[in-house]
C-alpha cells in the first residue's frame, strides 16, 4: 500500500468535504423548495375540503327546503281541491234552487239567475246548460207540463 502524503491527504478531504456541503446546500434547497410545495398543496387541499364540506352543508340546506316545498305545494293542492268540490257542491245547490224555481213559472229568467246569485243571465244559462245539458227556457217548456 502506497503512503498518501499528509497535505495531500488534506487536500483530497478538504476537496469532498467541500462538494458534501455544495450537495448538502443543494439537498436542503431542493427539501425547503419541496416543503413549500408540500404547504401550498396542503393549503389548497385544505381550501378544497372547505369548500366539499359547504357544499354538502348547502346541499342539505336545499333538500330540506325542497321537501318543505313539496310539502307546503301539497298542502296547497289538498285545499284547492277541498274548495274546488266545495264550490261545485254549492253551485250545485244553486242550479237545483234554479231548476226548482224554473218549474214554478212564478219568475222570468233573469230573475231566478239573481235571485240564486248569478251575476248575470248568461253565466246562469252557461252554468245551466253545463249541469242539465240544456237551457233554462228548454228546461222550463220540458217541465211545463209536469
Amino acid at each position: 500500500m502506497a503512503k498518501i502524503p499528509i497535505n495531500e491527504y488534506i487536500r483530497k478531504f478538504e476537496k469532498e468535504n467541500g462538494e458534501i456541503k455544495v450537495k448538502s446546500a443543494e439537498f436542503e434547497k431542493d427539501l425547503n423548495s419541496t416543503r413549500d410545495e408540500l404547504n401550498r398543496v396542503n393549503g389548497e387541499f385544505s381550501y378544497l375540503k372547505n369548500k366539499e364540506q359547504e357544499i354538502e352543508q348547502m346541499s342539505e340546506s336545499i333538500g330540506t327546503m325542497y321537501m318543505v316545498a313539496m310539502q307546503n305545494a301539497q298542502e296547497i293542492i289538498g285545499e284547492a281541491e277541498s274548495l274546488a268540490k266545495e264550490v261545485n257542491q254549492i253551485s250545485a245547490l244553486r242550479l237545483e234552487a234554479a231548476a226548482k224555481l224554473l218549474r214554478e213559472k212564478k219568475h222570468k229568467i233573469y230573475e231566478i239567475a239573481e235571485k240564486c246569485g248569478f251575476s248575470d243571465n248568461s253565466n246562469f244559462s252557461r252554468a245551466f246548460r253545463k249541469l242539465t245539458n240544456m237551457s233554462p227556457s228548454d228546461f222550463r217548456k220540458k217541465y211545463k207540463a209536469e
